[in-house]
């Protein structure tokens, strides 16, 4: 990242079906963090969606 240049995250989500209902994988695609390109194997949890929900508010 440059100096000056916004800093950006972007993520991709998607449910792993074949592993669960509750299984789901994310990718960091941008990072502002050169060590923070990672892909995660998770469960969606009823805090995980808190947390989700309420990110999605901040955009209304």
């Amino acid at each position: 990242m440059t100096t000056g240049e916004i800093p950006c995250l972007s993520l991709a989500i998607a449910r792993l079906t074949k592993a669960g209902t509750e299984n789901f994988a994310v990718w960091v695609l941008k990072s502002p963090y050169p060590g923070g390109y990672v892909h995660h194997d998770s469960l969606w949890t009823p805090e995980l969606s808190q947390s989700w929900l309420g990110w999605q508010e901040v955009f209304r």
